[in-house]
Parts: C-alpha cells; structure tokens; sequence
C-alpha cells in the first residue's frame, strides 16, 4: 500500500503533469506491506479501487481514524 486518500471532489480535471484525476485529501503515504493476499479481486494495481478484504479496510480504517483524533 502506497497512500490512503479520500476524495474530495468527483469532478475529472487535469493535474499538472500527472494527466486527469480527481481532488483528494491524503490521510497517509508511505509503503506499507499488507502480505500477500490471495482472493478472485485483480484490482491492487489500479490507481483506485474499492478493497473488499476484511484485512486491508481495517488497516485503512486504522489510518484513517487515527489520523482524526
């Protein structure tokens, strides 16, 4: 896991050298490794996804509500 944002604004618009994408608020960046996981979701390497593994949303979850204390 590289970062963990939360979008602010769904509007498409161009962003300076990275192309289109939306607003977002990053709650964390780094490199986490989660492990390897193994189920029927081939989604990890796209930019955005919804996370289905009980696992990686409760790691998510953790930094995100760690960071609004």
């Amino acid at each position: 896991m590289k970062g963990v944002g939360i979008v602010i604004d769904n509007t498409s618009q161009q962003i300076e050298s990275l192309g289109t994408g939306v607003s977002m608020r990053w709650v964390w960046s780094g490199y986490e490794n989660t492990g390897k996981i193994d189920d029927k979701y081939n989604v990890r390497n796209n930019t955005l996804y919804e996370e289905f593994n009980n696992t990686v949303q409760n790691y998510v979850l953790n930094l995100i509500f760690k960071k609004m204390k």
